[in-house]
C-alpha cells in the first residue's frame, strides 16, 4: 500500500487580512486573534492613536496639556478604548474646551517702490520724473504717518497697504510700463545685493 502524503499550500500573511474597514476594534481582534503579542498590539494601538492625535493638535494649532476631546488625557481615554481597558462612557467623559487656535500670522508689510533702495538717476529718469517719484515718496509717508508706527496695529497695516497701492499704482502710472519694470527689477536685484 501506498500512502501518499498531502500537503496543503498555505496562503501567505497580508496585513491587509486583519484590517477592518470600520472599526478599528476588530483590526485590534484580529491581531490578537492571529497571534500578535499583546505588547506589540499596544504598541501599535498607541502609535496609531498618537499619529492621529498629534495631527489634529496641530492642524487645530493646541496642545496636549488642556482639558478636551485632543488631550493627552483623551488620547490615554482612547487608546485604552480600542485596546478594551475601558467603556466608550469613559471616553466620552473627557471635558471639551473650545478649541483654542493660535492667532493668525500677519505677513510682513509690502514696501511701496518709491521706498525701496534704487538709483533712480540710472533709470535714466528726467527731472520732471524724478520731482514725480520724490513726490509719490512725500504722499506715501503723509499718508501712514511715516514708517516709526507699530507695523502690528491693524488701522496703521491698513492705511500702509492703501497708501502702498496707491504709490505703486500712481509710479506705474507717471512712468509707463517700461520704465516701472525696470524700477522692479533694480529693486528687486538691489535687495538680493543688500541680503549677502
Amino acid at each position: 500500500m501506498v500512502v501518499t502524503q498531502v500537503v496543503g499550500e498555505s496562503t501567505p500573511f497580508r496585513w491587509s487580512q486583519l484590517v477592518s474597514t470600520n472599526d478599528y476594534r476588530v483590526f485590534v481582534a484580529n491581531l490578537r486573534a492571529s497571534g500578535c503579542p499583546e505588547q506589540t498590539v499596544e504598541d501599535i494601538v498607541r502609535g496609531d492613536v498618537e499619529q492621529v492625535f498629534s495631527s489634529v493638535r496641530m492642524h487645530q494649532g493646541i496642545d496636549g496639556t488642556a482639558p478636551g476631546p485632543w488631550s493627552g488625557q483623551a488620547q490615554i481615554n482612547m487608546t485604552a478604548y480600542l485596546l478594551g481597558q475601558t467603556t466608550p462612557e469613559q471616553v466620552a467623559e473627557t471635558p471639551s474646551p473650545a478649541p483654542r487656535r493660535p492667532p493668525p500670522r500677519e505677513l510682513p508689510l509690502e514696501t511701496p517702490l518709491v521706498l525701496q533702495d534704487v538709483d533712480v538717476k540710472a533709470l535714466g529718469l528726467s527731472d520732471d520724473q524724478m520731482q514725480m517719484v520724490a513726490s509719490v515718496r512725500q504722499d506715501f509717508l503723509s499718508q501712514t504717518g511715516g514708517q516709526d508706527h507699530d507695523t502690528n496695529n491693524p488701522a496703521y497695516r491698513q492705511r500702509w497697504r492703501r497708501a502702498q497701492m496707491a504709490a505703486d499704482n500712481m509710479l506705474m502710472a507717471q512712468l509707463g510700463n517700461e520704465i516701472f519694470t525696470k524700477y522692479q527689477l533694480m529693486a528687486y536685484q538691489s535687495a538680493l545685493l543688500n541680503q549677502k
